[in-house]
């Protein structure tokens, strides 16, 4: 779980193709690379419709599992701020959903998959708090100078492809206990002459006690949805934004063996 945990954050570093250079500088190319989330986070003027971003990743290995479980898991994520998301996961042939619309939280597993822990019941009115809004904890304007929050050493280019290893800058990573979290991040950095942007191709997460590595297997970006596309199907669990914000803190607490 807290490898998904972080994996669904983490699969925000992914790109499109936007009019730019291609950089010779490891920083430069991490900004390029993490550009497009403005496009999500900041529509390009005031009052235009929400965008969504849809990301598949195929996972190669996980501590956690052994290499006949990790075969042929895989992860879809599609995120249309500022209260739209669906997380859609395959891992041993079987199937799980988990969406989010407006203060709405549904789970199905299509009956084959337990629940991990019970949903709480529905606190008590004035109790509990709602889900905040899906945002970045920063203005979408300073995105661009996130890479200078990280540590990054260039590995050079293998298959070409360029690989970075990123590390936060100590100071930030102290205050937010992740020192011993580390990724590695293949980006295909686009043909010398076009204006095809840097594209995240496969990244590993570690951490303490856990490594994970996933290929990207498509990035895209497309208009507002239909809201039939984020409601509950029959027969999904459903769970009101103060009932999914504690059945995650129990998830995570569980996960930390707390």
């Amino acid at each position: 779980m807290k490898f998904l945990t972080t994996t669904a954050a983490a699969l925000l570093f992914g790109s499109l193709p936007l009019a730019a250079q291609q950089p010779a500088n490891a920083y430069d190319l991490l900004g390029q690379t993490l550009a497009p989330l403005a496009a999500i986070f900041a529509p390009a003027s005031a009052g235009a419709a929400p965008r969504t971003m849809a990301l598949r990743l195929e996972l190669e290995s996980l501590s956690l599992l052994s290499p006949e479980q990790a075969a042929g898991t895989s992860l879809e994520l599609e995120v249309q701020p500022p209260q739209r998301a669906r997380l859609r996961g395959k891992w041993g042939g079987q199937v799980w959903t988990v969406g989010r619309n407006g203060q709405e939280v549904w789970v199905d597993t299509g009956g084959s998959l337990p629940l991990p822990g019970s949903p709480p019941e529905a606190p008590k009115r004035g109790k509990g708090g709602g889900l905040p809004p899906i945002e970045l904890p920063f203005p979408p304007q300073q995105l661009l100078l996130l890479p200078i929050l990280f540590q990054v050493t260039d590995q050079g280019t293998f298959d070409g492809k360029r690989v970075l290893d990123l590390r936060l800058m100590p100071e930030l990573a102290r205050s937010l206990k992740v020192e011993g979290w580390a990724a590695r991040i293949a980006v295909d950095p686009g043909a010398a002459g076009t204006t095809d942007a840097p594209r995240l191709t496969r990244l590993e997460l570690a951490g303490p006690q856990w490594r994970g590595a996933a290929r990207v297997e498509s990035y895209t970006l497309s208009a507002n949805l239909p809201e039939s596309h984020w409601e509950a199907p029959p027969g999904a669990t459903r769970l009101s934004g103060a009932q999914a914000r504690e059945w995650a803190m129990q998830l995570w607490r569980k996960t930390r063996g707390e």
